[in-house]
């Protein structure tokens, strides 16, 4: 989980009483999918970008605490990464709270665990490409007939 949290101290939030203009300057500044709406210090909703349509539709809607999602989702800190994912596929959402005993201590995005993803096959990829690199250096001019063979992908595993 430590790979895609984001530590609390980063996170963006704003109060329950945040004008709307104020969060969206908030969105726009800190490139966020979503804002954490605090109460005394501690989290009492959420805004993704999606709720910020909602005062366009209901102008008449001018604070956070009138589009946040009060239904916090939390994680613990010891949670697999793929578990997160289960729950945020299971209810449809993009972002969950962490904790650790009790503590809130941070965030984590769907957007965090697609980049860490991402991140982790492009290592076992180049670990790849080095090791055909070196099969390659070894095999020296059989390197252009395995490329001709039919059968290459079996040269390939023998590499």
């Amino acid at each position: 989980m430590e790979d895609v949290l984001i530590p609390w101290k980063n996170v963006v939030y704003c109060q329950k009483d945040a004008h709307i203009k104020a969060i969206a300057a908030l969105f726009l500044h800190q490139k966020v999918g979503c804002i954490v709406v605090c109460s005394k210090k501690q989290p009492v909703g959420i805004i993704t970008k999606t709720d910020m349509l909602v005062p366009i539709l209901k102008p008449t809607i001018c604070f956070a605490y009138q589009i946040m999602n009060s239904n916090l989702i939390f994680v613990e800190k010891s949670d697999e990464i793929a578990s997160v994912c289960s729950i945020m596929l299971e209810r449809k959402i993009h972002h969950v709270l962490v904790r650790e005993e009790g503590r809130v201590v941070g965030l984590v995005s769907s957007t965090d665990i697609l980049t860490h993803i991402v991140k982790q096959d492009e290592s076992e990829n180049q670990a790849f490409y080095v090791q055909l690199a070196e099969g390659k250096r070894k095999m020296g001019s059989q390197w252009d007939a395995i490329l001709q063979d039919e059968d290459y992908d079996i040269w390939l595993s023998k590499i």
